[in-house]
């Protein structure tokens, strides 16, 4: 399927970024979710398969800035392994929430959440070129009614609030993206 998508994907677009799902799955996640660098392993063991994508879209949700890098850096060492150094990471889902369940890791509160934002999206910035980043997406606009239906403290991860305000995060981001 993934050799079918592409090549159509290709001859419409020749010089489109054909970019896997997105991928999220620490060694913790195993029982859920395949981990990332396995998941790589085994695509990459299919003859040829890196000439049908040319990037993967990552979701490196850690509790911290470490964490997320960490994840980032498995991922490219997946990559780097397979011989795919051509292949760029698009970061496509990262984010903290400023409210929620505070035994969960990735409730960081108002300040927290955006402190969080400056530091990694800092990080990646520095290493965009080791990582070969693509582009990075924080996971939420705003935050939002029923988001908790996804996850815990997925209705507040947004740079704004659910009345649109600006949180710390969106001023964060903003200093972040001007530079």
């Amino acid at each position: 399927m993934l050799n079918s998508a592409s090549a159509a994907i290709k001859r419409v677009d020749r010089g489109a970024d054909v970019i896997l799902g997105g991928m999220w799955g620490p060694r913790s996640a195993n029982r859920v979710v395949t981990p990332v660098k396995p998941y790589l392993q085994r695509l990459y063991a299919i003859k040829g398969i890196e000439a049908s994508f040319d990037s993967i879209a990552l979701h490196p949700y850690a509790s911290n800035v470490e964490g997320s890098l960490a994840a980032v850096e498995v991922a490219r060492g997946a990559l780097e392994r397979a011989r795919d150094r051509r292949a760029g990471i698009w970061v496509t889902e990262i984010g903290w929430a400023a409210g929620g369940p505070r035994k969960s890791p990735y409730v960081k509160g108002k300040k927290g959440q955006a402190k969080l934002l400056s530091q990694t999206l800092a990080q990646l910035r520095s290493r965009r070129r080791t990582f070969r980043l693509r582009g990075v997406f924080w996971y939420s606009w705003r935050d939002k009614h029923g988001g908790e239906s996804i996850c815990e403290w997925c209705g507040h991860a947004g740079l704004r609030a659910k009345s649109g305000s600006a949180k710390p995060a969106w001023r964060a981001f903003a200093k972040v993206a001007k530079r």
